[in-house]
């Protein structure tokens, strides 16, 4: 929806598309919006859009990817929440472009993945973000987020909660 930010992604992306030769945007879920299905459908054959697909295909998607997108518009308390999709960015060791919450940079501050928090409605943010994570990722695995990496703070995080 309008409030994904694709609109700002999309236009972000033109430009990096045009110094970086093999770069290429993967947009999957539902498009609720005829304004952006009609910036989708003229954003250029480096623009891939998937509609609702089976979760483990999005996985895969999300797992071949070099750099995860969570950029969302403030609104309906999306600025303190916990989105799934930035713990499965981490998981696949992918450096993460997200808005600039301050609930999100706190939440996320000892996460090693690289995270570039950008103004939402900023293209030119958007655009130095994607720049600068594109660079990050060239050849470079960053760590995982597993049950190896952090079961033993899982484990005690359960613990606390079922002492309450």
């Amino acid at each position: 929806d309008e409030d994904r930010a694709i609109a700002e992604i999309i236009e972000a992306f033109k430009i990096v598309r045009s110094q970086y030769e093999k770069v290429g945007l993967v947009l999957v879920g539902s498009i609720y919006s005829k304004r952006l299905e009609e910036i989708i459908k003229n954003a250029g054959d480096r623009v891939i859009y998937k509609p609702r697909v089976p979760y483990q295909e999005a996985l895969k998607i999300t797992k071949g990817g070099d750099v995860g997108l969570l950029v969302i518009k403030k609104g309906r308390s999306k600025e303190f929440s916990s989105p799934v999709k930035m713990f499965e960015y981490m998981a696949f060791g992918l450096p993460i472009i997200a808005s600039d919450f301050d609930y999100w940079k706190r939440f996320f501050k000892n996460y090693p993945n690289p995270v570039f928090y950008v103004k939402p409605d900023d293209t030119d943010d958007i655009t130095s973000a994607m720049k600068k994570a594109l660079n990050l990722r060239k050849g470079k695995q960053w760590w995982t987020y597993s049950w190896k990496s952090c079961g033993k703070e899982l484990l005690e995080l359960y613990r606390n909660i079922i002492r309450r």
